[in-house]
C-alpha cells in the first residue's frame, strides 16, 4: 500500500499517513480466510441438502 493522503475538509491540508509494513500480509490472509470459510459454508449446505433430500 505504502502512503495514503487526503484533503482534511477544514484546513484544506494534506494528511499522510504510513501503513505498516505487515498489513497487506495481514489483509491477504484475511481475505483469504473469508473465502475458505465462504466455501465450506456452502459445502456444508451442500451435504445437509443432499441428507434431506435422500432422507426424504
Amino acid at each position: 500500500m505504502g502512503y495514503t493522503g487526503g484533503t482534511l475538509a477544514g484546513t484544506g491540508t494534506i494528511m499522510l499517513t504510513t501503513v505498516d509494513a505487515e498489513t497487506e500480509r495481514h489483509r491477504q490472509t484475511w481475505l483469504g480466510f473469508c473465502r475458505f470459510m465462504r466455501i465450506m459454508i456452502v459445502v456444508i449446505i451442500l451435504i445437509l441438502v443432499g441428507m434431506a433430500v435422500f432422507l426424504l
